[in-house]
């Protein structure tokens, strides 16, 4: 199979015919199954919203909702701003294959104030260290054909379809070649991992991701927001599963264990 590395899929979408049109081609071994990876496509679809609004603002928000499956071929992204005020724009994008509708996006992009007001985010929790936690290999025929691009070692819960009582996982992730690291690695990174309720099965069943809503805690101006060569920690915790639906909650921290990302998301599970 030939590889192409996340950069080289992103630097080759290219401006089409239309205001906010760009062309992009997925390649088999960013699939997970029939389907495209979806850290993937929201990553393109941020891309194109970015190519659009300029580099000034950052990111700050994500809502993404996987309509449809995205196979091996072209792809066709819309973006544009839907209103730009003082402080924030938003804009869209939308994901389509052979004019069926893949994937909606709304992004949420706002610049710095002064506040009063201040949270600490959350700590990263007690675990494993790299060296201490369970690899995850990679294995043509058997994990999704996007896994062979990334680098994973469990630290917390058990593998998919283990039969694991369990619900929460904590994994250390990487890209394996992070090129220029930034904030679609930071998108394709937040969807990585199977939902968490996938290591109570016992046999693979059919699961899907339905909506994502992924917020960035803070900029990416520190030099740990832009570590492409750290191991980074994702943490996630089933909340709910009931009605063949599950919810999930999940933190990404950044090398220097700084949680940088959030997400929350929907999942039907057909086990």
């Amino acid at each position: 199979m030939t590889t192409t590395t996340f950069d080289q899929l992103l630097d080759g979408m290219q401006p089409q015919a239309g205001d906010g049109c760009y062309g992009a081609t997925l390649t088999e071994d960013w699939l997970q199954g029939r389907a495209a990876f979806g850290g993937l496509m929201a990553a393109m679809a941020v891309r194109a919203m970015r190519a659009e609004l300029g580099p000034e603002r950052p990111l700050r928000a994500l809502l993404t909702a996987f309509v449809g499956p995205a196979g091996e071929g072209g792809l066709d992204i819309t973006a544009g701003a839907l209103r730009s005020g003082k402080s924030v724009t938003w804009a869209e994008a939308r994901i389509a294959q052979s004019a069926r509708v893949c994937t909606t996006l709304s992004g949420c992009f706002g610049d710095s104030r002064a506040s009063a007001i201040r949270v600490p985010p959350p700590s990263m929790p007690a675990t494993p260290g790299v060296e201490d936690s369970r690899s995850f290999p990679s294995l043509p025929g058997i994990t999704p054909a996007f896994t062979q691009h990334f680098d994973m070692r469990w630290a917390i819960g058990d593998m998919p379809m283990s039969g694991s009582a369990q619900s929460e996982m904590g994994v250390w992730v990487r890209f394996r070649e992070p090129g220029d690291f930034g904030e679609a690695h930071i998108v394709a990174l937040m969807d990585l991992l199977p939902p968490a309720v996938l290591q109570m099965q016992r046999a693979m069943k059919p699961i899907s991701t339905l909506t994502w809503h992924l917020d960035l805690l803070d900029t990416l101006d520190a030099d740990d927001a832009r570590d492409g060569g750290g191991w980074w920690y994702f943490h996630v915790h089933a909340q709910a599963a009931a009605n063949g639906y599950s919810q999930q909650n999940a933190t990404l921290f950044t090398p220097a264990g700084r949680a940088l990302a959030m997400s929350q998301q929907s999942i039907a599970v057909f086990a």
